[in-house]
């Protein structure tokens, strides 16, 4: 029998889950896999209410595994509740995530709110953090001066300075210029250049969302020879930029218009493979498992509300007669099989894809 020392350290990430951590969780499989949701109030430790709900969520996995005659209960009971401590002492957003198996557990605190549930299933239930990593993605701001620049990575509500650049030659913090410099041209090129070795280091390393923040006539020139501005998410200019506050704040709505405007493709991109390649094209979700089987996925479009309860093939406990066995969400498995194999994903708003069925698969292309 294993014993409670054996079983995983918890791993806590605060604010948005990474991509990476994502796909590794989509890769586990094996009965039980627990996942418990409870959507938080934003406090400095969790509230009364909240505690609650999450202990009412614990006593519903006890009663899942007590169900299943699960041997391990007893430990993996323990590890839960565990979590569940540690989580109700520390900040909360608006959402929380246990997942917790016999060879992994982790704790997300989740920007966007769940649905409350306890699942215990073969698999995860990852769709939650997949929709907190789209709807609010970690993303890098890069604020330029004359004579210094700041990268900064912002995940969920935390903001963090991870480099910057001075035009003496330094690097570390430097102060802050009365103009943009452009009475030194050569000085302020060889500024630039070394401001993009700085981005495409760690841009390399973390490829996500970027907005830039500086004097206009200086970001034009960055912006006319950087190789490193992929994703640009937006740019936000004077006076904004003279005051944090105001400056992380005009980078989330740039990142609000970015998201919309990707969202704003993906239903163009399944409007022209509709009408260029429609035999590529699969709605409905009996449709999409369907393909999901036969076809390499290009894109999945899935409206955020979407929850379709049903039967999935392959091993399992609670398994039917016919080697199915139930799930809580259609989606969330088809989702995690996507992205296993390579595809991407949108969420788009309820009634987007009301003519699909609410779902709709994109082959990829040969």
């Amino acid at each position: 029998m294993t014993d409670v020392r054996e079983m995983p350290r918890v791993q806590t990430y605060r604010g948005v889950p990474r991509a990476r951590d994502v796909a590794a969780l989509t890769e586990v499989q094996g009965f039980p896999c627990i996942s418990v949701l409870l959507p938080t109030q934003p406090a400095s430790m969790m509230t009364t209410n909240d505690r609650q709900s999450l202990k009412a969520l614990v006593r519903t996995v006890a009663d899942i595994l007590e169900d299943h005659h699960v041997t391990a209960r007893p430990h993996l009971m323990h590890r839960l509740e565990e979590m569940a401590t540690l989580a109700a002492r520390q900040p909360t957003d608006r959402g929380l995530a246990l997942l917790l198996s016999s060879a992994s557990s982790h704790t997300f605190v989740l920007p966007v709110a769940p649905a409350a549930r306890a699942v215990v299933e073969p698999t995860f239930a990852t769709r939650d953090l997949v929709r907190a990593m789209h709807a609010t993605p970690p993303h890098m701001v890069l604020l330029v001066h004359g004579t210094c620049a700041h990268l900064y990575r912002t995940t969920g509500r935390s903001v963090m300075s991870v480099a910057a650049v001075d035009a003496l030659g330094g690097a570390g913090n430097s102060w802050l210029p009365a103009s943009d410099r452009a009475d030194q041209p050569e000085r302020t090129e060889s500024f630039l250049r070394r401001v993009d070795e700085m981005l495409k280091w760690h841009r390399d390393e973390h490829p996500s969302p970027l907005i830039l923040a500086g004097p206009p006539a200086l970001l034009e020139r960055l912006r006319a020879t950087s190789r490193n501005l992929h994703r640009l998410a937006g740019t936000i200019e004077p006076p904004a930029i003279d005051d944090h506050v105001q400056l992380f704040a005009a980078a989330a709505t740039q990142l609000d218009r970015y998201l919309a405007a990707r969202r704003d493709d993906a239903l163009n991109t399944l409007r022209d493979a509709v009408r260029t390649r429609p035999g590529d094209v699969t709605s409905g979700i009996e449709g999409c498992w369907a393909a999901i089987r036969q076809i390499h996925p290009g894109f999945l479009l899935v409206e955020e509300g979407y929850v379709s309860p049903g039967n999935v093939g392959g091993p399992g406990v609670g398994q039917r007669q016919d080697g199915s066995y139930p799930v809580h969400d259609l989606v969330d498995d088809l989702i995690e099989r996507v992205i296993r194999r390579g595809g991407l994903l949108a969420f788009v708003e309820d009634g987007d894809l009301a003519e699909h069925g609410r779902v709709a698969l994109v082959a990829r292309r040969p």
